[in-house]
């Protein structure tokens, strides 16, 4: 996945948040040129993370203990993952942090769908 479908990503879920919630402060951030994140807070108070990933991203095994980390300080974790990844993310979240797994959404559910760029 390259770095602007990423930026696209994070830019549309950013809209789709403050259009659903104005009151909420979203940043985002590209990391390592592989994954995004979204740091979503009210009223300066942080109640969450949402974690927009890519093909290469979700073969790192410090994703699921990202993940877990943020559910243990009681905040909200969202991971998005591109809709060819879905069932697989979402089985392997569900077995490794059971009940308190995070939600595990695709691009494509939310409407965000990667558009293919000219070259």
């Amino acid at each position: 996945m390259s770095v602007d479908l990423l930026e696209d990503v994070l830019i549309s879920r950013v809209s789709m948040l403050a259009m659903s919630n104005p009151e909420l402060d979203v940043e985002w951030a590209i990391v390592n040129s592989e994954w995004g994140v979204l740091t979503i807070s009210e009223s300066s108070k942080l109640i969450g993370f949402e974690y927009v990933e890519s093909d290469t991203s979700l073969l790192r095994p410090e994703r699921l203990r990202m993940y877990e980390e943020t559910l243990k300080q009681g905040l909200t974790a969202v991971v998005i993952v591109p809709q060819e990844l879905y069932l697989m993310t979402r089985g392997r979240v569900l077995k490794a942090l059971g009940s308190k797994a995070p939600e595990v959404l695709s691009y494509d559910c939310l409407g965000i769908t990667a558009l293919p760029r000219p070259s």
